[in-house]
């Protein structure tokens, strides 16, 4: 990145990406230095569908882990009976998706 500043407009200020394969192209200092990044997270192309389906039912999971102790912190913090009885039956509902995805997994994973 490259950040310029303007002498006649102090308050002016600006910023600039140039994709390194463009700098390095035309810099032969530099193209000598860089080096291509290599993948670190396997792409779906490179995955089997069962791969790929346990790698999305653990997104899932982690969503639904997410939901559940946000409605768990929200039941512990309410006043009203009403809301949590409502919310109790959020989490029973959270915590069977939970265990059913948490099943899938396992068998994907076996």
């Amino acid at each position: 990145m490259a950040v310029a500043a303007e002498k006649k407009r102090e308050d002016a200020k600006a910023a600039f990406m140039i994709p390194i394969a463009a700098i390095a192209s035309r810099w032969a200092a530099l193209s000598q230095q860089v080096i291509s990044p290599q993948p670190q997270v396997a792409r779906p192309a490179d995955l089997s569908f069962r791969q790929v389906k346990l790698q999305g039912k653990r997104e899932q999971w982690a969503v639904l882990v997410e939901q559940w102790k946000a409605v768990q912190n929200q039941k512990n913090t309410t006043l009203n009976d009403e809301d949590a009885i409502k919310l109790g039956i959020k989490l029973e509902n959270l915590e069977q998706s939970i265990t059913a995805i948490e099943q899938e997994i396992q068998e994907l994973a076996g």
